[in-house]
């Protein structure tokens, strides 16, 4: 059986947990309260707020793990976001006779109804013995009532290192040969989503177990970092500039994907002119894919090259 890496290499405990330490030890603290508050997780996707949650309720059962089971009831509010499900299987649940605190997990709890939130609203009023736990990415999406009833902890995108550490542990467990690139482009590339720098490992060691960087570019449609190196560097005219930037826009790669690269190469360099220029057109991308904004953004970086 194929299980995901996400799922197989899941941590269980606060301290197999990779990044945002400073909130983890929140999370320790908060498994020794008798009288903890409800909690919100958010954060944007694939950083490991359901991993966090899981962890945290393993650590809370930590001495009594038999009662896991019966006190904690985990749900994905996306596959049953109504209030009937509210009213059912939640209140059911609450109702029960326990001798110890009940924790109800509610995963993308941002896109469960305004009408059934009412409900969890009252819900969270009347059972002080339950604790909720809200995990979602768009904390706005969350009604100011449940907000204002709960601890709000904010999970950060991971680092490039801290990616960078998951990718060489599960690339050890696997077997794999990764080159340093190779790692560092799926790790830069990945936007400090855990889940999207897993799977496209995953993706690669079916094809192979020995990963190099080409294989990282195809798959993840990644320009070429040579090219751009080579489109805004001192030695390539302007002639051989635009028509590397033609070859990358026929070979498929998109406006977005090529200010990234740019972006990141300015980074490397420590180059705040290219830098500037990648802001820039990521800006103006957002409201246009046009490719007259390369060209014009690439004029302007030779030219002023050429005044250095």
């Amino acid at each position: 059986m194929n299980i995901p890496w996400i799922e197989k290499y899941r941590p269980s405990t606060l301290d197999e947990i990779v990044g945002n330490q400073a909130v983890i030890e929140v999370f320790k603290i908060l498994a020794e309260e008798e009288s903890m508050p409800h909690l919100i997780i958010t954060g944007s996707p694939g950083i490991g707020k359901t991993t966090v949650a899981h962890a945290f309720l393993n650590r809370v059962f930590e001495d009594k793990p038999g009662l896991r089971k019966e006190c904690v009831l985990e749900m994905n509010a996306s596959d049953e976001r109504g209030v009937d499900v509210v009213r059912v299987k939640i209140k059911g649940f609450l109702q029960k006779k326990l001798t110890y605190n009940r924790f109800l997990a509610l995963d993308e709890s941002d896109s469960m109804t305004m009408q059934a939130q009412q409900s969890m609203r009252r819900l969270l009023e009347r059972h002080e013995s339950a604790k909720f736990i809200f995990i979602c990415n768009d904390i706005s999406k969350i009604s100011d009532t449940i907000q204002s009833r709960c601890a709000i902890l904010r999970l950060s995108p991971l680092s490039y290192e801290e990616i960078s550490q998951i990718l060489r542990k599960t690339i050890e467990k696997e077997g794999m040969t990764v080159c340093d690139k190779s790692i560092a482009t799926i790790a830069e590339t990945s936007d400090g989503d855990a889940r999207q720098a897993l799977n496209l490992l995953q993706t690669l060691a079916a094809i192979s177990k020995n990963v190099d960087l080409g294989m990282v570019q195809r798959m993840s449609h990644i320009p070429p970092i040579d090219t751009i190196s080579r489109i805004f560097s001192k030695e390539s005219t302007e002639k051989e500039a635009f028509t590397l930037l033609d070859g990358l826009f026929e070979d498929g790669y998109s406006s977005e994907d090529i200010s990234k690269m740019i972006f990141r190469l300015g980074k490397d360099r420590g180059e705040i002119a290219l830098l500037e220029k990648a802001s820039s057109l990521l800006m103006k991308l957002a409201d246009s894919s046009s490719k007259v904004h390369f060209y014009s953004a690439l004029a302007e970086y030779k030219t002023a090259l050429l005044q250095v």
